[in-house]
């Protein structure tokens, strides 16, 4: 929980408590769960003085969206970067069951509803799935330039990529079918997609697991 002190905060701390406490608000319960109330409460403030601080909780909500999905962008950049594409590919995949993606997973679910209702959202909504598809795309490029992918467009194949990603998402959301038969799908499905063959991601990571086995042993 976000603590403030009790001597007499500048506004530039202020704000940072503000937006520290939408974002912990965000990650626990969710984007709706971002009220001048919960905030004032998380943060240790005064719900008028939340309200001094902050432009609209609207924009509050839009800007705690973004600045949590930039952050995820990074860190899957990082975590995923090392390696040929096909096993950068499906540690990206295989992310679909990691507990903190489902958290994401939720954040995306309610973006994708209130940006329905809100074209100011929508907007920021569409921005960053247009990041999501570059990071997408330069995978499958990559694999193309390998010699290990072969699509013709490799605009249309992150975008169906993206797609089948989000619904699965979707349906991990409301645990449908059990991970292992979840990420056997998509794998099967993305490897039609992009060229490649069956079972391919198996054993990308059949073979990164023999390396980390031997260099364990060395």
């Amino acid at each position: 929980m976000s603590k403030t002190s009790s001597r007499r905060l500048p506004p530039a701390e202020r704000r940072v408590a503000i937006t520290a406490a939408a974002r912990e608000i965000a990650l626990s319960d969710g984007l709706s769960a971002i009220t001048l109330r919960s905030v004032a409460a998380r943060a240790g403030m005064s719900p008028a003085l939340v309200a001094h601080y902050t432009s609209s909780m609207e924009e509050l909500v839009v800007q705690t969206f973004v600045d949590i999905v930039h952050d995820q962008l990074q860190e899957f950049q990082q975590w995923v970067a090392p390696g040929p594409a096909v096993l950068r590919l499906s540690r990206f995949l295989q992310s679909l069951f990691n507990g903190e993606h489902v958290v994401s997973a939720t954040i995306w679910a309610e973006s994708w509803a209130m940006g329905q209702r809100n074209e100011a959202f929508a907007r920021e909504v569409r921005a960053e799935n247009d990041r999501w598809l570059s990071f997408i795309e330069s995978m499958i490029v990559a694999g193309q330039n390998e010699g290990t992918i072969s699509v013709e467009s490799t605009a249309e194949a992150a975008l169906q990529v993206m797609s089948i990603f989000d619904g699965t998402n979707v349906h991990a959301l409301v645990r449908w079918r059990a991970d292992s038969d979840r990420l056997l799908f998509i794998e099967h499905a993305v490897e039609a997609m992009l060229g490649m063959k069956r079972g391919a991601f198996a054993r990308t990571r059949a073979g990164e697991s023999g390396i980390a086995a031997q260099e364990e042993v060395s």
